[in-house]
């Protein structure tokens, strides 16, 4: 019992983890983008 908890937890860590690595990576992407765009325009 008390080790499932502490996987449940871990594997609810790992995905939280998850969402945060996208976030990241998509925001950084959009960024690079625009200072591709803006430097093109220039």
């Amino acid at each position: 019992m008390h080790n499932s908890m502490i996987f449940t937890n871990f594997v609810v860590q790992l995905q939280y983890c998850k969402e945060i690595i996208n976030l990241f990576i998509m925001n950084h992407s959009w960024y690079l983008t625009l200072k591709v765009n803006q430097d093109i325009n220039q």
